[in-house]
């Protein structure tokens, strides 16, 4: 019972400060999504330069009708691997439909700029759901949504979870 008494501690302090699940984005969430996908990121990249399957990638603008809105970041707990956290990232597409998108994720504000960051596949033009499974507990993530319009990638506001402390109990029933 001990371990039980302090898993249910941390999820208290958890709850009271908002750290165990929070989640915090810059705009409204999206209405519902229609396609889903889980991916494990592939390895950071440098900034705007050539993310997995060798695309380069420039940004030519922020937000507008030529980029997707709406970021929605929904942490929680993977059902399948003990402690993992993961996030369902959920977005409006851009008004004007881009040809493909992708999604980054960086530990920092600034880590888009600095080439500090992980990159999706190319995806759908209209998907708007992605699971991403490849997150460090307690971690504040910022993510963006790139959207490629015929003359660019069109990026989303920026929006930022925290990956949740996801609590096992090892101890097999008696």
């Amino acid at each position: 019972m001990p371990r039980l008494r302090v898993a249910a501690a941390i999820l208290a302090i958890g709850l009271v400060t908002g750290s165990a699940c929070g989640a915090r984005v810059d705009e409204e969430p999206p209405g519902p999504t229609d396609q889903a996908t889980r991916t494990t990121p592939p390895t950071t990249q440098p900034p705007e330069t050539t993310p997995p399957g060798g695309d380069r990638v420039d940004v030519v603008g922020v937000g507008g009708s030529g980029a997707a809105a709406g970021l929605r970041a929904d942490p929680g707990c993977s059902q399948t691997e003990l402690r993992q956290p993961i996030a369902s990232l959920s977005w409006s597409v851009a008004q004007k439909l881009g040809t493909a998108q992708r999604v980054d994720v960086a530990t920092s504000p600034e880590g888009f700029e600095e080439g500090l960051f992980q990159s999706s596949e190319r995806l759908p033009s209209d998907m708007s759901r992605i699971v991403w499974e490849d997150l460090d507990a307690g971690i504040i993530y910022h993510w963006r949504v790139l959207t490629l319009q015929p003359g660019g990638w069109w990026a989303s506001r920026t929006a930022s979870f925290e990956a949740p402390i996801c609590v096992a109990d090892l101890v097999s029933p008696a």
